[in-house]
């Protein structure tokens, strides 16, 4: 995995089971041979020796082989008759090295053997979904590679979250937030049910989000009302308040707590939220093109119930800023999807309940 400026973020030794002789042995191939064109490319030149079902199906599940290209993640796990397709590829994979070996390629090195040859075909199926994905690298490198599950997320939560979990880490932080109710944003990555002296349930959830986690709980009427919620690999928002415990001086930081008083699932929170939508925009790169774009984009979404559209036209220069209002409301999920594209930058659009 590399970034924007090829440089390795995170190299093979990184994923769980895959060792470091399997490594050098593909390193060293892709070295001497040149880089891999397909996955049949990789499959006819690995090591199987040491490229075994152990090592093959973690490098699968951490996204090794998405830049090959011919071969989505899903597909590898894909089962018929009882064998998944990757068992199947490494079959694949010793029949052609055996026919190799045994000069049923030609001579001249022309590889007359196909995957179809070999009764290789590809299984059509859904690719997993970017939370799938994510997860599955997580199991096996024990972090997030290719993005996170809250990137999708991160215009409502900059638009409607004030603090993120690892501000609440500061020392004092709830104390001082005493009597304030705020939103905050995460993945439900685990919780439990239990039940008190009294016979009531109640659930221990964490939220996870960019930065920290925090445990949360959920009592008595709340827990009622928001258990359907207690789901992990959920995304939500939850607002909470910050409050001084029953029978507590306020003292110390542990005499406050943090009492969850709305859920709402990520998804949702831009509709059931949004009622303006300000989009910033610098008078030096505002031209006919952009007016137009945006002029279209309010038109093919226009919600008589939806989101006020708002322009704050800036110029840096002579530090003025103009206020303009469409006169048109938007369906904000969609309009918020397509502007977001056009403009390619987040931090110019806000959005405001």
């Amino acid at each position: 995995m590399t970034n924007t400026k090829s440089e390795i973020r995170f190299g093979l030794g990184a994923i769980k089971g895959v060792g470091q002789a399997a490594i050098d042995d593909i390193i060293k191939d892709r070295e001497e041979n040149g880089n891999y064109t397909s996955m049949l490319d990789f499959l006819q030149r690995m090591n199987l020796r040491t490229c075994t079902k152990r090592v093959f199906e973690p490098l699968a599940l951490a996204g090794a082989f998405d830049t090959i290209g011919d071969v989505h993640r899903a597909q590898f796990f894909v089962e018929t008759d009882g064998t998944i397709f990757l068992e199947k590829l490494l079959r694949y994979a010793s029949n052609y090295q055996m026919a190799k070996d045994s000069k049923q390629i030609s001579m001249f090195g022309e590889e007359t053997e196909t995957s179809q040859d070999f009764g290789l075909n590809f299984p059509s199926c859904t690719p997993w979904t970017s939370l799938q994905k994510l997860n599955k690298e997580r199991e096996v490198t024990g972090f997030y590679i290719s993005g996170h599950p809250l990137d999708d997320y991160r215009l409502e939560i900059n638009s409607f979250c004030k603090y993120g979990l690892g501000d609440l880490e500061e020392p004092g932080a709830v104390k001082k937030l005493k009597d304030k109710t705020f939103n905050l944003a995460g993945m439900l990555t685990s919780s439990s049910i239990g039940t008190d002296k009294n016979g009531r349930q109640y659930a221990r959830i964490m939220l996870e989000d960019f930065q920290s986690k925090r445990e949360f709980m959920l009592f008595r009427e709340d827990y009622a009302k928001f258990k359907h919620f207690c789901e992990s690999d959920n995304l939500l928002m939850l607002t909470v308040k910050s409050e001084l415990s029953r029978g507590r001086d306020g003292k110390s930081e542990d005499d406050y707590r943090l009492t969850i008083t709305n859920i709402q699932l990520l998804e949702k929170v831009m509709t059931e939220k949004t009622k303006r939508i300000t989009i910033k925009l610098s008078s030096a790169y505002l031209d006919d093109a952009l007016i137009v774009n945006i002029e279209k984009l309010i038109a093919d979404n226009r919600s008589q119930n939806g989101a006020i559209v708002r322009f704050n036209v800036f110029d840096l220069e002579q530090t003025t800023n103009v206020f303009l209002t469409s006169p048109e409301k938007v369906e904000p999920v969609v309009f918020c999807k397509e502007l977001r594209k056009l403009l390619n930058d987040d931090s110019l659009i806000g959005l405001e309940s």
